[in-house]
């Protein structure tokens, strides 16, 4: 078939604008998917430096660091100096590893937390196996004769007449007016003791844990939180470094309402299924939680 050349510089340029336009709706793909992979960072940040990472990211610099995943494989002096310009260019004060990091030097940061710091275990928290007070009423939440019985259904969890409907992410127009604004903050009170008062620090992380979970869902995050036992070993780590535990939260959740409001939010929640009541605690009277070790599953009375 022979085309006219009119005809051919016509049909050349039809197929430019066809190629141009699908140029832009994978670059718009794409765009959106490293935005989504930015937004999640702070809720896979389980140590002072990789939240530092996740800071930088946030702020569009750091192109030269490495991946997320790649960056947690590295142990923490290698993070810290991989950091350190980034930090100084955004005025980011970062905190050097000690000296006797060095003999754990071969493990990454969360795999030193992991084999160094004694935690609460997640039957420590379960309410049918400890004692609990509510931060609210000041009373027991241990499960007693006077608990009723609780069943894991996926996405609910049935408590004799109490229901506990699992949570997901919020669209903005969902939330209440004004949570996404910069003067709603976190509030996490500030730690005042030492790591040797362990039974001090219990009852501190159980309270800001009820506060964090309350302001991830006032801002229609529920269904990305960090669980009990990461945000455990980032306190830990951030005492171990004599950084404010609270401040490092303002700071993540001041990026995350910033997130929230540029990026779209899918409300689509996923059964978690494959987990029992075992892997669930109550949290408050009106909240249970549920740790699969990936990931975080919140459950609110309605």
């Amino acid at each position: 078939m022979i085309i006219p050349i009119s005809k051919h510089y016509r049909y050349v340029g039809f197929h430019a604008k066809i190629d141009h336009l699908l140029y832009l709706i994978l670059f718009a793909c794409f765009s959106q998917h490293a935005s989504a992979l930015t937004s999640k960072c702070f809720v896979q940040a389980e140590t002072y430096y990789e939240q530092i990472y996740c800071e930088i990211k946030e702020q569009g610099k750091g192109k030269a660091l490495p991946t997320f995943v790649d960056f947690k494989n590295n142990n923490e002096i290698t993070q810290a100096l991989l950091l350190k310009r980034d930090a100084a260019a955004l005025h980011i004060s970062i905190i050097m590893p000690k000296s006797n990091t060095l003999k754990n030097n071969h493990l990454s940061g969360t795999a030193r937390l992991k084999q160094n710091i004694s935690l609460p275990s997640q039957h420590t928290l379960n309410s049918k196996n400890s004692s609990k007070v509510n931060i609210q009423t000041g009373q027991s939440l241990s499960s007693s004769s006077n608990n009723p019985p609780c069943s894991f259904m996926g996405n609910m969890i049935s408590c004799n007449t109490l229901k506990f409907h699992q949570i997901g992410n919020k669209t903005n127009s969902a939330l209440k007016h004004g949570a996404l604004d910069p003067q709603n903050k976190i509030g996490l009170p500030p730690f005042i003791g030492n790591k040797a008062q362990q039974s001090k620090i219990n009852s501190y992380l159980y309270k800001s844990y009820v506060l964090y979970i309350e302001k991830m869902l006032e801002i229609g995050l529920g269904g990305v939180t960090m669980s009990f036992t990461k945000f455990a070993y980032l306190f830990n780590d951030l005492l171990e470094k004599k950084v404010d535990f609270s401040s490092r939260f303002e700071t993540m959740y001041s990026f995350l309402k910033k997130d929230k409001q540029q990026l779209a939010i899918s409300e689509q929640i996923t059964p978690a299924n494959h987990l029992t009541i075992d892997d669930c605690f109550k949290l408050t009277n009106r909240i249970y939680i549920c740790d699969n070790r990936a990931r975080n599953y919140v459950y609110v009375k309605h």
